[in-house]
């Protein structure tokens, strides 16, 4: 993460400048050390002896006498005192482990380091800390802390693929935190954004209480994870809810949707920590994956009229939902597109069944007429049989209604063209 990165950083400057430190201490002066010691055997003269001294004159001073030469060593008495065997030292007597020990003996006592100005502190260099503060002022300027994002202001040039090429960057930075599939977009770093703005002039994309939309305001691309409101009720006439619209947003504890919306997209409402309560359109057909996974606190989600699936982990972690809210979540959730025989996969039993109930020969109730529908046209037919059949031998076909575009993902093959 780029946080680990600083804090690597700023740990080097710190050790280097502890390494400073104590060079430092060691080049203290010899005043600052300096502490008398008193000696209590030594008696000071009196004041009249040190005037006495002081009153005599170099040339009355004694000279020292010189020191006596050493005599020289010839080699060969060198030699002679090399062959000299050293007398051998005694060796201690072993004392027995039963011997007991003497208890009056006193320990000496160790001297107490004198207080000085090297013994209260130890300051770092004021050029190690211009040093540091260099540094943590160039990084901050270089990584936003995303935490602490204020607003997203947008230009008239900035559009969809410029917010791609932002988020690619973003996720290859931090590909240990990204999360993982379905999550192609980076706003999940942005964790403090309260609003975004957006010009007047541009082509691609607006904003509305802060909230970003595409140009038409059909689709909500994303309500900001910062933004204070702990309600919110979608404009009307926005058809689609983009995938992860809503996730992480911190502060939201209901939300509205109109009866305009159709698609909702997978991961709408993800980690949404204190979200209550969601009034969701009675058109919507399915509750994708995800769409309101982690939300701990969510207890009341109404039932669309036209609901037909719910999808893999919509609910996950939702502890305190109702119990009607729940009835209906595990009647829905067994249904898989495709899946007449109702065992949880689509393979060619299924296919043979729908061929069945498409020549006459085989009856469908409710639930199987509703995942037999492949193609979401209101009618099982061949169409369903082809799509099925496209499905099963690996071409990438969608069972079923169709999800909600992430205009906003960055897609797998960009990334590995890059």
């Amino acid at each position: 993460m780029k946080t680990n990165k600083i804090i690597a950083g700023v740990s080097a400057l710190v050790m280097a400048a502890a390494n400073v430190c104590a060079v430092s201490a060691q080049s203290v002066t010899e005043e600052e050390l300096n502490v008398p010691v008193q000696d209590d055997t030594t008696v000071s003269a009196p004041a009249d002896e040190e005037a006495a001294d002081e009153s005599i004159t170099e040339a009355e001073k004694p000279e020292k006498p010189e020191r006596p030469e050493k005599p020289e060593i010839s080699d060969e008495d060198k030699e002679e005192s090399e062959d000299t065997e050293k007398p051998e030292r005694p060796e201690k007597p072993e004392i027995p482990e039963d011997a007991e020990q003497p208890e009056d003996i006193e320990k000496p006592e160790m001297p107490e380091m004198p207080e000085g100005p090297a013994h209260e502190e130890i300051r770092f260099n004021e050029d190690v800390i211009q040093a540091i503060k260099d540094f943590v002022d160039k990084i901050s300027s270089l990584l936003p802390d995303f935490s602490e994002f204020e607003g997203f202001e947008i230009t008239d040039g900035f559009g969809i693929k410029e917010l791609k090429d932002m988020f690619r960057d973003i996720i290859k930075a931090n590909k240990e935190n990204a999360k993982p599939e379905g999550h192609r977009h980076g706003f999940e770093e942005f964790t403090g954004l309260k609003k975004f703005e957006v010009s007047e002039g541009n082509d691609e994309l607006a904003s509305e209480d802060g909230v970003l939309f595409d140009k038409d305001k059909k689709t909500l691309l994303k309500y900001p994870a910062g933004k204070a409101d702990e309600e919110f009720t979608v404009p009307e006439g926005v058809e689609t809810i983009a995938p992860h619209a809503f996730d992480g947003c911190k502060n939201l504890k209901k939300v509205e949707l109109p009866e305009s919306v159709k698609e909702i997209g997978k991961g709408a409402f993800e980690d949404c920590e204190n979200l209550e309560e969601v009034t969701l359109p009675e058109d919507i057909k399915v509750i994708e994956e995800e769409t309101f996974k982690g939300d701990k606190k969510l207890k009341k989600v109404n039932k669309p009229e036209k609901l037909e699936v719910i999808k893999d982990e919509a609910f996950e972690g939702c502890e305190n939902l109702e119990e009607a809210v729940k009835e209906n979540v595990d009647k829905h959730a067994d249904r898989v597109y495709g899946d007449v025989t109702m065992d949880k996969k689509v393979d060619v039993t299924d296919l043979t069944n729908i061929a069945l109930h498409v020549i006459g020969d085989k009856k469908f109730d409710e639930d199987q007429t509703v995942v037999a529908d492949v193609e979401d046209d209101d009618n099982v037919n061949l169409a369903d049989l082809a799509a099925l059949k496209m499905k099963l031998v690996g071409r990438d076909k969608v069972l079923g209604p169709k999800p909600a575009e992430d205009i906003l993902a960055v897609e797998e093959t960009e990334e590995a063209a890059e």
